[in-house]
């Protein structure tokens, strides 16, 4: 019998907690787009209203809109194509902002008490520990698959 050299070979799964970081964070990114569009529109209807003084809202507001969205699509989006540098700036976004909360919330307990700044920040931390816990149980399984 001769063997078929044309044995098809399949491709090592994701793992799924990397699936669900990754979507997760495409989820998060088109959220706060959403959620920074709902702000900078009314502004920029003032602005129209009282005779366009000053600085557009939109173009002011643009580049923030562009680079928060891009932070959380981009490194989702190259998790599910398997790519090790977006495991690494998944990471590093991560770990910079739950620093950036830890520090807010030690300025808050210092002026207001054992209380964080708001509900909806709160919940956005929470999230960011899940998604970073989430990526470090699961990187071995995703260093071995990924290019």
């Amino acid at each position: 019998m001769e063997k078929n050299n044309h044995q098809i070979t399949q491709k090592p799964a994701l793992p799924i907690k990397i699936k669900i970081a990754a979507w997760w964070l495409i989820i998060c990114g088109i959220i706060f787009l959403s959620y920074q569009i709902s702000i900078l529109y009314p502004s920029y209807r003032l602005w129209k209203a009282y005779g366009e003084f000053g600085i557009n809202p939109l173009y002011a507001g643009a580049f923030p809109v562009i680079f928060n969205t891009l932070i959380f699509l981009l490194p989702g989006i190259f998790l599910l194509k398997k790519r090790k540098m977006a495991w690494n700036f998944a990471v590093a976004i991560l770990i910079f902002i739950l620093m950036g909360g830890l520090f807010m919330f030690g300025v808050s307990m210092l002026r207001e008490g054992f209380d964080f700044p708001d509900k909806f920040t709160a919940i956005f931390y929470f999230f960011a520990i899940i998604l970073f816990t989430l990526l470090i149980l699961d990187r071995k399984n995703f260093w071995k698959i990924a290019t």
